[in-house]
Parts: structure tokens; C-alpha cells; sequence
């Protein structure tokens, strides 16, 4: 008998929806700041639609990066697992190639995950400093002067409030974001490197070396990490 290959279980839609769960607080953060675009001067209008350009740019890149390396981690795991565990010496040979020719992969799926999530990171860095330039134009504008009516001063202080408050959520929500992004480059240079290593043992064939197992499994771990992450709509943003 072969060696009984199982196919992986790839669910890519589950990855994309609970990556963009993971955005949906600060999608919603950005929008309460649009929300009251109306009230503020062109200047903070403009920063605004930058900020939320930004935000969408992250969220994209942020997609790219998660669902590249979710396919890449389900199908190495199903690999792996096999090759690991058969004791059947059938066909080994084809098994031991299939596995290589998936961790050689590895080097340019990582490298573009990488990429977009640096881009991610990018797009994120730059909302967060518009925010500044947004509150710097409301400042200027929501101005309490000493012959406004207390009825007008008490509005402007009601709009400089609201602003202020959506500024704080929104700068505290992208920061998160930031912090996720750094979380998943973390663990995808990891798999880079992991895989590397455990490409080079299988390529040796023999799969009694120590080595091979105890880096086998770290690899294992790694790829069950990242789905992990990637398929359960995390509460971190």
C-alpha cells in the first residue's frame, strides 16, 4: 500500500474573515471621527480621509500577509505529520520529495508576507502620525474666545471634547494594530528560519537524526501557532 496522503485543510475565507474581525474596532474608531467630519475645518477633513485611506491600506496588506502564510502553515502541517509519523518504507521517497519541494516554498512565501506586513506596518505608522496633524487642525479651529456667547463657547468645547475623545480610541486602536503586526512578523521569521533548517535535515534522508524530529516538531508548532492566530477572530485591536 502508499503512503495515505490527507488533503490539507485550507479554509482561506475563515483566515481573511477573522483577520478582518481583528480590524473591525479600529475601522469603527476611524469612522466615529468621520462621523463628525462636517464639524471640523477642510484641513481636518483632509487628514481624516488620509487616515482612513491609510487604515484600509494596513487592513489590505494585513490580509495578504495572513492568508499567504495560513495556506503555506495548513498544507506544511499535513506534510509533515505524515512524514513524521508513516513507518511504511512505500513511496517514501516520493514523500520525502513532496516535503521538500514545499518547504523550498518557504523562503519567498515568508519573504512576501514579510513585505506586505512591513507595508502594513507602514500604512499604520502613518495614520498614527496624521492623527497628529488632525489634532493640530482641530485645535486651531475649536477656538473658546472671551466674547463668544457661554452657549457658543459650551459647543466648542462639546466638539473639541468629542474630537478629542474619538482622537485617544483611534490613535489607542491603531497603536494595537502595530502591536499585532510586530506579533505576526515575529512568528513568520520564525517559520522562515525553521523551515530552512528542517528542509536542509530532509534533504540528508534520514529521518532517524534527532535533529530532524526536535526541528520537525518546532516547525509543527510554529505552523499551528500562526493558524491558530490567523483562523480565530483575536481581540487584540
Amino acid at each position: 500500500m502508499g503512503i495515505f496522503w490527507p488533503k490539507p485543510a485550507i479554509d482561506d475565507a475563515r483566515c481573511r474573515d477573522a483577520s478582518a474581525a481583528c480590524w473591525g474596532p479600529c475601522q469603527a474608531t476611524v469612522l466615529a471621527l468621520l462621523e463628525g467630519k462636517n464639524d471640523y475645518p477642510g484641513t481636518a477633513r483632509e487628514v481624516l480621509d488620509l487616515i482612513y485611506e491609510r487604515m484600509n491600506s494596513g487592513l489590505d496588506q494585513h490580509l495578504t500577509s495572513m492568508k499567504g502564510t495560513f495556506s503555506w502553515c495548513c498544507e506544511a502541517e499535513s506534510y509533515l505529520e505524515v512524514y513524521l509519523t508513516t513507518r511504511d518504507t512505500q513511496d517514501t521517497e516520493t514523500l520525502r520529495n513532496n516535503v521538500a519541494v514545499h518547504l523550498e516554498k518557504a523562503p519567498a512565501m515568508t519573504t512576501a508576507s514579510l513585505k506586505s506586513i512591513e507595508n502594513s506596518l507602514l500604512a499604520v505608522n502613518d495614520a498614527i502620525g496624521h492623527l497628529a496633524a488632525f489634532r493640530v487642525a482641530i485645535n486651531n479651529n475649536f477656538v473658546v474666545r472671551s466674547q463668544d456667547w457661554r452657549a457658543q463657547r459650551n459647543k466648542v468645547i462639546r466638539k473639541l471634547d468629542a474630537a478629542e475623545t474619538c482622537f485617544q480610541a483611534t490613535k489607542e486602536a491603531l497603536e494595537r494594530a502595530r502591536n499585532v503586526l510586530k506579533r505576526d512578523s515575529h512568528q513568520v521569521n520564525a517559520i522562515q528560519t525553521c523551515s530552512r533548517i528542517v528542509h536542509n535535515f530532509i534533504r540528508l534522508n534520514n529521518r532517524n537524526v534527532p535533529q530532524l524530529q526536535a526541528q520537525s516538531e518546532m516547525l509543527l508548532g510554529l505552523c499551528r501557532d500562526f493558524i491558530g492566530i490567523a483562523s480565530v477572530p483575536c481581540s487584540l485591536f
